[in-house]
């Protein structure tokens, strides 16, 4: 196929493993599909050669796209203020590699991205190694594929579940193998972000992280939404608080040898 193409590759991106799906924006209809699950966890420039070496192989060639998510483990986040004061992007960028910066210290070089959610109100930066983006963009070209979107996988799980998110003060639990992220609301607006590693095991125990992590927040959330990317687990309630399971669940690549 030329470059011209309409079929978009879809990634998965984790240290467990790589799930892509091919499929043509025009017909729906799905072309290819495939996993690679590693046998432990790997680092995301190992994981990008690993995938470099799959887009060599006839079904992935000739695509017209790539769209990435990538794991919450290789990427730092922060909610960043409203300020009336700042005007311009490169001040909101300002900002935020600040803000990412008291949090973690000085990581060197990062790629950040920010995800406004409206005037007034705190918006969520994700940072990525900035040696990373450039190896990932490069695998790109590489291959004649356009980098349609790159979005953690945070932010695909929000977007999941937005709907039971809305209204009053709830948060968003983000479960993958290896890794909890909690994403808290006020009013709808994003107030904290914090993450935990967890061992990786098929059905790892939750609860107590989560506790830990509600013992940071100044206030706790009135319900939770548990999200299970690759993992299934059952939660009913954390230090009194409901947590309800995710509408939908994500598919996402786990360690090799897990059923």
């Amino acid at each position: 196929m030329s470059r011209l193409s309409p079929d978009l590759i879809d990634v998965a991106l984790a240290p467990s493993g790589i799930q892509l799906v091919r499929h043509s924006r025009l017909t729906r209809r799905q072309r290819a599909r495939a996993e690679q699950r590693f046998p432990a966890p790997q680092g995301l420039g190992t994981v990008l050669a690993q995938l470099d070496d799959t887009l060599h192989q006839p079904d992935w060639r000739g695509a017209g796209g790539l769209r990435l998510i990538l794991s919450n483990h290789w990427l730092h986040f922060a909610v960043i203020p409203w300020s009336d004061a700042l005007t311009r992007p490169a001040e909101r960028l300002a900002l935020a590699q600040g803000v990412l910066e008291e949090i973690y210290g000085e990581q060197g070089e990062q790629a950040i991205r920010i995800s406004e959610s409206g005037v007034r109100r705190p918006a969520l930066a994700a940072a990525l190694a900035a040696d990373a983006m450039r190896q990932l963009r490069q695998m790109a070209q590489a291959h004649a594929l356009r980098l349609v979107s790159l979005q953690p996988l945070l932010m695909q799980s929000f977007t999941a579940c937005r709907s039971q998110l809305s209204g009053g003060d709830t948060a968003l639990a983000c479960l993958e193998p290896g890794r909890l992220t909690l994403l808290t609301t006020a009013r709808d607006r994003w107030q904290s972000i914090q993450s935990r590693s967890l061992p990786y095991e098929p059905s790892p125990a939750v609860g107590p992280v989560l506790t830990q992590l509600f013992a940071q927040l100044e206030q706790l959330p009135q319900l939770t939404v548990l999200i299970g990317c690759g993992l299934q687990t059952t939660l009913q309630s954390v230090a009194g608080m409901p947590v309800n399971p995710a509408s939908t669940g994500l598919a996402w690549p786990t360690p090799a040898g897990w059923n």
